[in-house]
């Protein structure tokens, strides 16, 4: 599956859709691994808005991203067509 653009418009931002993993979780977690999510949209100050599978958002500290690796971004919409499958019934994505 192709990543969707890290770059919006070469502005240096994160474009909508792409898939950034956030290294402080993989610092402070037990399983020491990052957490994933695609960018809602950009914020003031460098920042993104990013949605994990399960459609919960949350604004990572700046400093603390880097794209996702093919493996994570698979890993992410693997646990999302579950997570959709399983809690909304009727959609099979």
């Amino acid at each position: 599956m192709d990543a969707a653009p890290q770059d919006s418009r070469g502005t240096g931002r994160p474009a909508p859709g792409a898939y950034l993993a956030e290294e402080r979780a993989a610092r402070v977690s037990p399983a020491g691994r990052a957490r994933v999510g695609r960018v809602r949209t950009a914020l003031d100050g460098g920042r993104v808005l990013l949605v994990a599978h399960t459609g919960y958002e949350w604004a990572p500290g700046l400093g603390d991203l880097r794209p996702a690796t093919a493996a994570e971004r698979d890993a992410y919409d693997a646990a999302r067509r579950i997570w959709l499958r399983t809690r909304i019934p009727g959609v099979r994505p």
